[in-house]
């Protein structure tokens, strides 16, 4: 019976296969009777069937007799075309006529392709061994061989028995230890045996072992690390692997998904507001629920300038659902309606705040209505004053001065936070340096419009 492999062990284990040779071409005198043979036509010189009989004359696979050449010829075609279904049919044929050394590892050859492009494990690990067998590999592709053959027997072995998998690959790991092909097929047996960090450890390792290399490590290296520390709610581990797959593959698609996976497991509530605006910043808002949520933090601040603009985006994005319409209309109109009143006394208030406390309020109130220089000040007001988080107060300074376009001194304001906000600042420092890939600087919220 012909075996499906799981796609993701099957690419890992087919690493090794990639120092193989490719199918033998035909010789360059066929290719040039074949020429000849054409422009014959055109000329007239020669009736369709002569030319059809110089062409199943002269077009043979080097190396093999003509008999062998004349039943593996369309196998080899079919291969040459991808066409695998023709190619899958034409195989047995090729297999009865291959008799010589030369002819099984040319059939070796074909079985390869063939079953990469037919995703058939069994298949491959049977080319592999017909090539081992025919005694006509080069010596210097046997290694290579050999190393394809362990692999592949292994990645079958997962499909029944994971933990058998698991000793065969970790012996094959251990006498090759910077083969980055077994590595990830080592880690995906160990996710399949649930042990989902040890599997974050190795897709990590073959991330080093690549740059390492001078290579870059593919990005779906990072994102299945990424999926599998998440799918097993590993916080720390997920927050790694998010920062190191933004630094390598900053896409949006990639500062998406890193951000919402990590406020899905992420404990620091009091800085929800800070995530959101980064969130908002790195195009990563992409449902009503994010829209709304970010309206009622920046409400609770008093940021209402914010709550304004935020739903705005929405409705302008048609993220509301029209259910849900009446409900978000009235929490931005109840910010619109307290508006006027606030941007009225935040001048007077920001002469002299008496607390740290007042001076955040004031910070995050000015921040709302996209008044960034006026935001930073109070921030640092708020930094002299004391009786708040300092963390929290230099988070949302280094927001402001970002919002500003002070890149130096918002970076200096981010690296002041430690503690359980300092994921969300390490953020901001990762999108300062690598925005999302086609937007070159922060882009921020518009400000709010005075009330009427």
């Amino acid at each position: 019976m012909e075996m499906k492999m799981n796609r993701s062990i099957l690419a890992s284990a087919a690493i090794a296969l990639v120092a193989l040779p490719a199918v033998p071409a035909l010789s360059q005198s066929s290719a040039q009777t074949m020429r000849d043979a054409q422009q014959g036509n055109r000329r007239g010189h020669q009736s369709d069937g002569e030319g059809q009989q110089q062409r199943q004359t002269h077009l043979q696979i080097t190396g093999l007799s003509r008999q062998e050449s004349d039943a593996m010829l369309p196998a080899y075609q079919a291969v040459q075309s991808q066409d695998w279904a023709a190619a899958t049919a034409a195989l047995p044929a090729a297999q009865a006529a291959a008799q010589s050394p030369t002819a099984r590892y040319v059939l070796g050859q074909l079985e390869l392709q063939i079953a990469r492009g037919t995703n058939n494990s069994e298949l491959m690990l049977q080319a592999v061994n017909q090539m081992i067998d025919s005694g006509a590999a080069p010596a210097d592709q046997i290694e290579a061989l050999q190393r394809a053959k362990t692999s592949l027997t292994a990645a079958n072995v997962a499909q029944s028995d994971p933990a058998a998998a698991e000793t065969q690959l970790a012996q094959l790991l251990a006498a090759d230890a910077n083969n980055i092909g077994t590595m990830i097929q080592l880690a995906e047996v160990k996710e399949r045996l649930n042990k989902h960090e040890e599997a974050i450890a190795l897709f990590q390792r073959a991330i080093a072992a690549s740059t390492a290399a001078g290579q870059a490590a593919p990005q779906d290296y990072y994102r299945r690390a990424l999926a599998i520390a998440y799918g097993a709610h590993l916080a720390q581990p997920s927050l790694e692997v998010a920062t190191q797959l933004i630094a390598a593959y900053p896409t949006g698609e990639n500062w998406r998904d890193s951000l919402r996976v990590y406020r899905s497991l992420a404990t620091d509530r009091q800085a929800e507001l800070d995530l959101f605006r980064l969130m908002h910043d790195a195009g990563a808002l992409a449902s009503e629920a994010e829209y709304v949520t970010y309206a009622e933090t920046a409400n609770r601040a008093v940021a209402l300038g914010e709550v304004k603009s935020v739903l705005d985006e929405a409705f302008a994005r048609n993220m509301i659902q029209a259910s849900n319409a009446t409900s978000v209309r009235a929490l931005q109109s109840s910010a619109v309606n307290r508006m006027q009143a606030d941007r009225g006394s935040l001048a007077t208030e920001a002469r002299n705040p008496a607390t740290g406390t007042a001076a955040l309020r004031i910070g995050d109130a000015y921040f709302g209505y996209g008044q960034y220089a006026e935001a930073a000040q109070a921030y640092r007001t708020a930094l002299q004053k004391g009786g708040q988080d300092a963390n929290l107060v230099n988070l949302r300074l280094g927001e402001a001065l970002a919002r500003a376009g002070q890149r130096a001194e918002a970076e200096t304001a981010f690296r002041a936070v430690t503690g359980p906000h300092q994921p969300i600042a390490a953020f901001w420092l990762l999108f300062l340096a690598h925005p999302p890939q086609g937007q070159a600087a922060p882009a921020p919220a518009p400000a709010a419009a005075p009330a009427q």
